[in-house]
């Protein structure tokens, strides 16, 4: 994984295995993939944004659907309410 430093930077783009966690114990808030494990980040109490339309096919799923009836995923269909949303 690179890294792009920069002061002024406000998002942290992650695609790593076994480092989300470290990550997340200091954010703010977590945008998840799609099909994802929504636990991760609810365990630190942080805001999710995801997109919707999860497959069924991934173990994930019934968290998800759960997580999204509880109100504790914002979902967005594309970039500009992500952004919005984080």
């Amino acid at each position: 994984m690179s890294a792009v430093h920069n002061s002024t930077a406000s998002s942290l783009v992650l695609d790593s295995i076994d480092e989300l966690n470290s990550f997340h114990s200091v954010a703010d808030s977590t945008y998840m993939g799609k099909d994802h494990n929504a636990l991760e980040p609810l365990s630190f109490s942080l805001p999710i944004v995801a997109t919707d339309n999860w497959s069924g096919q991934f173990s994930s799923c019934p968290v998800y659907l759960e997580t999204k009836r509880l109100n504790l995923i914002h979902e967005a269909a594309s970039v500009g309410p992500i952004a919005q949303l984080m």
